[in-house]
């Protein structure tokens, strides 16, 4: 009891902002879960990471799709600022799901993680979460009415509905079922902020990189969250290698994506990935002995 009072004391002081301004409750709620950057440029530079690691790739392929003639005339900077758009409005939805799991599901569940007072206003609570469907609507609207044809729109639309379903039945079931509803939040995690540049761009063979990528994004993290719930040893050395298995992925369906120069990017960058994984763990090993040893 103690301890909720304490946390209901310091959420009162930035609450609302963390609720109602889009990414302030992941910054300083979410992503405090998984980095000692306490300041706000710090968990900035952590988000920027993020993106990066989910997102590059892709945004590797488009700039060489729209600039290496595949698609000559179109606007790379015009796609990143709907990129930026779409991605907005992604977080914005994950946002009201992690508002709802955090505050009101979480009070059903067995074994919960508390991050935040339980006891905060619930008018409050409701009101963030239909501030951020509304201004969800408006993003929205802005990008289904770039996209051209009606049957292309539809299809904008049914993705958006789909994953806010998808958020709904993830904070809804129990954990032993969410490795299933993980792999298609993170299948659509990397389709949805591209699909309205997929569907302006018209590029094929981004289409397929889109879909490969996604898919094996998909395949890994469904296969760290089932380890997680039954081996966390087996779960840690599988992160560490997980983009071993994203280039296998990219090396089968290379035939479907035609393309040597944009397969061999892919490749690339996911080595780089892969190794940038390792230093980064060799390095943390090193600090550990290092701790032990002082």
């Amino acid at each position: 009891m103690m301890k909720e009072s304490q946390e209901l004391s310091n959420f009162k002081k930035n609450g609302k902002i963390y609720l109602f301004v889009p990414l302030s409750y992941y910054l300083n709620i979410r992503l405090k879960d998984f980095t000692k950057s306490k300041n706000f440029f710090g968990l900035l530079f952590e988000l920027l990471k993020e993106i990066a690691y989910w997102y590059a790739l892709i945004i590797i392929m488009l700039f060489a799709v729209v600039n290496q003639c595949l698609n000559p005339g179109g606007n790379f900077f015009f796609f990143l600022n709907l990129f930026l758009v779409n991605y907005l409005i992604l977080m914005i939805f994950y946002e009201a799901g992690y508002i709802f799991n955090d505050f009101i599901a979480v009070k059903t569940e067995k074994n919960p993680s508390l991050r935040v007072p339980l006891s905060y206003p619930s008018k409050v609570i409701y009101s963030a979460i239909l501030f951020r469907i509304i201004l969800s609507a408006v993003l929205i609207i802005i990008t289904y009415n770039l996209i051209g044809t009606i049957l292309l729109q539809h299809i904008y639309l049914a993705m958006t509905a789909l994953i806010i379903l998808l958020l709904c039945i993830h904070n809804l079931i129990e954990k032993t079922l969410r490795p299933i509803t993980i792999f298609f939040l993170r299948f659509l995690k990397i389709i949805y902020p591209v699909l309205a540049i997929t569907i302006l761009l018209a590029n094929r063979q981004f289409f397929v990189i889109v879909l490969v990528y996604a898919g094996a994004i998909a395949v890994t993290s469904f296969i760290e969250t089932l380890l997680k719930n039954t081996n966390i040893k087996a779960q840690a050395s599988f992160q560490q290698n997980n983009f071993l298995l994203v280039i296998l992925i990219f090396l089968v369906c290379s035939p479907l994506i035609k393309n040597n120069y944009l397969t061999g990017l892919a490749i690339l960058y996911c080595l780089f990935i892969f190794l940038i994984k390792k230093i980064a763990m060799s390095n943390k090993k090193e600090r550990k002995l290092k701790s032990k040893e002082e």
